[in-house]
């Protein structure tokens, strides 16, 4: 965590299975977003590079991070600079953005789409 005497201005943790020693996956990496664009990315990345070499042996090869956001992210200005100031400073660190997916999710309240036909796709034949 980054903190200003008790204001939590940031914080990330790792997760692993129990009796783990080194974590596999990066859970999650929260700024706050009240703070100025350059203040957010300075404390994000030294409180990133901070806790990478405390947690991490050098050399080893870092998780990966995923992030759930809402589906209009990119239209949201407020949505899309939470998503854009992680990715900053984790850009900053040498990381690259691999894919994003959508999440898809279906509740008992509402019934099954009917079927609109099937898609595949193949790469490399």
């Amino acid at each position: 965590m980054a903190l200003d005497g008790d204001r939590l201005l940031a914080r990330l943790a790792w997760w692993t299975a129990p009796g783990g020693d080194v974590p596999l996956q990066f859970d999650f990496f929260d700024i706050d977003d009240t703070l100025p664009r350059a203040d957010r990315d300075e404390i994000g990345l030294r409180l990133f590079k901070t806790a990478t070499a405390t947690v991490f042996p050098a050399g080893t090869k870092l998780p990966e991070y995923s992030r759930f956001v809402p589906p209009d992210w990119d239209h949201e200005p407020a949505a899309r600079e939470v998503v854009e100031s992680r990715t900053r400073v984790l850009e900053s660190t040498g990381a690259r953005l691999l894919v994003e997916r959508l999440r898809l999710q279906w509740t008992p309240s509402s019934p099954p789409p009917g079927r609109s036909g099937r898609a595949i796709s193949c790469r490399g034949v």
